[in-house]
């Protein structure tokens, strides 16, 4: 009698464990199967390849002062064509005021030569302009600096009509060096006011490359901070510049989106694809491409489908 009890048993133990063991492997099968087609959706899914990114920045100038200089340094360390090899207009020192009553001594130079941001950019033939400023502008609280900032801008417009604008935001300062006016709170006002300001302007656009270096009260966190103030170390670098590249492979994508939904509808001139032509250009911010992609789409005479 026990014998068969021990046996009833065994059997049952067995059943169980083959039960388990079919349970587990139709998980394991299940979740290999859904990570296999999120790959495949992944795969699908429109990329900027490095050659379309460096061809990007290839056209590209960067306008900044000490800490522009570190970045040209990171860039440097990233190896010989790292994103095409831009323009580096940096100066240590190089501000607002130094720009604007032309002080050699702390201007961007170009050719070996010392002059303003604005005449470097129009003898680089650069096709787009990223600039960190700020940081050496704080004479005064944000609405100061943005006043000035504003002002630099201006000219730079002035005498490159042309030019697609990236601000990049102004980086924060550490806990322990906060100043009268450059200090965080000042410093996040500046990046929100110059924000709103790129999203009113045509071919102008606002990168938070900044943030994620922050703490919870948007101070620059120490480990990122080279001098423990205000200079940035590698690892920061390396935070700005895939914030900035997410930002650009996004804009080159919906741009490429827009640019063949237009040469769709230019091609059927139905009223389907003009919809949906007309819904990826609208999504677009202010810029002379997205007015370009307008006047063709206005173009198009719809073919009456009936």
């Amino acid at each position: 009698m026990k014998k068969s009890v021990i046996l009833f048993l065994s059997l049952v133990m067995l059943v169980c464990s083959c039960a388990g063991s079919i349970t587990a492997n139709a998980d394991t099968e299940s979740i290999v199967s859904a990570s296999s087609t999120a790959e495949k959706k992944d795969a699908k899914k429109p990329k900027v390849t490095k050659k379309q990114r460096n061809g990007f920045y290839k056209r590209a100038a960067f306008v900044g002062s000490s800490i522009g200089v570190g970045q040209k340094s990171y860039f440097e360390r990233q190896g010989k064509n790292y994103l095409g090899k831009p323009k580096m207009l940096v100066r240590g020192c190089y501000s607002f005021y130094n720009d604007k009553h032309k002080r050699k001594k702390w201007m961007v130079t170009y050719g070996g030569k010392p002059m303003q941001a604005k005449a470097a950019i129009k003898k680089s033939k650069c096709k787009r302009v990223f600039i960190a400023m700020g940081t050496n502008d704080f004479r005064g609280n944000a609405d100061v600096v943005y006043k000035d900032y504003v002002e630099y801008l201006k000219g730079i417009r002035k005498a490159n009509p042309k030019v697609v604008i990236f601000i990049e935001s102004t980086t924060s300062v550490t806990k322990k060096r906060q100043g009268k006016y450059l200090n965080s709170k000042n410093i996040k006002k500046l990046n929100k006011k110059m924000a709103a300001y790129c999203k009113k302007q045509k071919d102008m656009y606002f990168i938070n490359v900044s943030s994620k270096m922050n703490d919870k009260k948007g101070n620059l966190k120490k480990k990122y901070a080279s001098d423990n103030y205000c200079h940035l170390t590698d690892g920061a670098y390396k935070i700005w510049t895939e914030e900035m590249i997410k930002f650009t492979d996004k804009l080159i994508l919906q741009e490429r989106a827009a640019k063949k939904a237009v040469v769709t509808a230019e091609k059927e001139k139905t009223e389907d694809a003009y919809s949906k032509a007309k819904e990826l250009v609208d999504g677009l911010e202010k810029s002379t491409v997205k007015d370009n992609f307008n006047k063709r789409l206005k173009a198009i005479e719809i073919v009456d489908e009936d």
